[in-house]
């Protein structure tokens, strides 16, 4: 059985006899008692001292699950009694992150990953989408953010957007040849420099979908240590800072995308690849401004602006609303699209990065059952005049009002056009706002006035 509780994870076995190998009978009266992580076997000897003091841990080193204590099953009902008899707390989640504190934050992040599957299989979801497996390395990558909370960001999640004039091109979406193509097209030379000292800024989702995203990553991440170039976090972003897998987001983890029963054509991510992805999104903002624009993902809130300028850290300050979010719907038969709106319009992470949602009629997007839907929140916006991306709204419609604008033309889907034989003239476009100009530039090289 597995058994999560707040002193850690374990999984409990029937020991096998004799020499314990495979192939041999199980002993149905002894417990093998495994965990991942030696302090969580620790505190469970600690907790139950008068029953485990002489439990001698044992290490397995290269095997599955590393430590591992045997004891008499009659004891270890025991232990089964006593966890039962502590319970006192309404949220499971939130008793390990205040019984823990900072140092059981690895521990309560893959708890969240767990509930995050075991809700979708719940609601049938896992038949429709599979995410990736990972495996221990990936998950050690992945983890890495977690455990070295030291190193986090120096800088505030909002920060200062350059001065003079600026191109801030929309969601990318691993198109390295639009992307290049539309530089040229900008002015700009091989290695990112202007005749006119312009710069470049981008709206985020520099990944997934389509052919490249490792190429864009690293040619945006070069662009940026040079200062010619500044980006924001976006959701695709963060999926991927947060270990979440998505249909659309298998390259990093190694595996292809697959829609319709086709394979989509994108170069995979190796370990390197990852480490030197997750270490660059972790630099990044969510929020660029300075006095006549600022720049965003999907939604500019001024008060989930303020709370995301307080923080340092976008995985930190994810998890601590996620957190508190959580902890307010104690109630096992809550209502669970309320909870997801919640976490969705409540979290600054979340909707400064995917913006607002309401209720809808049931639909499938993404290949999921969606029951909530996007709210055009730049209708009512009105302030500094706001750049953003996400919406992947073609040209032509309308895209804003007079103090916002989306520069997303849709070109994460581009791939299905050369599906269809295409190779110039595309529908679905990467674009980019000339700042103070109000001119858009495509990576085909029309451009018309805003």
């Amino acid at each position: 059985m597995w058994i999560f509780t707040k002193h850690g994870f374990y999984s409990a076995v029937c020991a096998r006899q004799g020499d314990g190998r495979y192939g041999q009978a199980v002993d149905p009266n002894r417990i093998m008692v495994r965990a991942r992580v030696h302090k969580h076997l620790d505190a469970l000897k600690e907790r139950f001292a008068g029953l485990l003091r002489d439990c001698e841990i044992q290490e397995f080193p290269g095997s599955d699950y590393a430590y591992r204590i045997f004891v008499d099953k009659p004891v270890w009902s025991q232990v089964l009694v006593g966890l039962n008899e502590e319970l006192d707390y309404d949220n499971f989640k939130s008793e390990v992150a205040d019984f823990q504190g900072d140092e059981g934050t690895a521990y309560e992040h893959s708890l969240h990953k767990v509930w995050s599957v075991m809700n979708r299989l719940q609601e049938g979801e896992m038949m429709v989408e599979q995410p990736p497996e990972l495996s221990q390395e990936d998950e050690e990558i992945l983890d890495r953010i977690w455990d070295e909370r030291g190193k986090e960001s120096k800088s505030s999640l909002v920060q200062p957007l350059f001065d003079g004039p600026l191109d801030i091109i929309g969601d990318v979406h691993g198109e390295i040849d639009a992307l290049q193509s539309l530089l040229g097209h900008l002015g700009y030379d091989k290695d990112g420099n202007h005749p006119q000292g312009r710069r470049l800024v981008f709206v985020g989702d520099l990944t997934d979908r389509g052919p490249d995203s490792p190429a864009v990553v690293d040619l945006v991440s070069t662009l940026m240590k040079e200062g010619k170039a500044q980006c924001v976090l976006g959701n695709h972003d963060l999926n991927i800072l947060l270990g979440h897998p998505k249909h659309d987001n298998n390259w990093f983890f190694g595996k292809d995308y697959v829609e319709d029963g086709i394979v989509v054509p994108q170069a995979l991510a190796d370990k390197e690849i990852r480490s030197k992805v997750l270490d660059f999104f972790r630099t990044l903002p969510i929020a660029l401004e300075r006095n006549d624009l600022r720049v965003i993902h999907a939604c500019w809130n001024d008060a989930m602006i303020d709370i995301a300028s307080k923080s340092r850290d976008v995985v930190t300050l994810y998890h601590e609303q996620h957190k508190l979010i959580e902890g307010s719907f104690p109630e096992l038969d809550s209502d669970d699209t309320e909870r997801d709106l919640a976490h969705q319009n409540r979290n600054p992470v979340k909707l400064l990065s995917s913006g607002p949602e309401e209720r809808t009629e049931p639909f499938h997007a993404s290949g999921k059952l969606r029951k909530v839907g996007r709210v055009q929140w730049w209708k009512n916006y009105q302030g500094i005049f706001c750049v953003f991306g996400h919406y992947s709204i073609l040209d032509g419609q309308t895209r804003g009002n007079d103090s916002t604008f989306c520069i997303d033309y849709g070109v994460a889907r581009r791939w299905t056009e050369r599906r269809e034989g295409r190779t110039g003239g595309f529908r679905l476009k990467l674009g980019a706002l000339r700042w103070p100009e109000r001119v858009v530039v495509f990576d085909e090289g029309e451009e018309h006035a805003v």
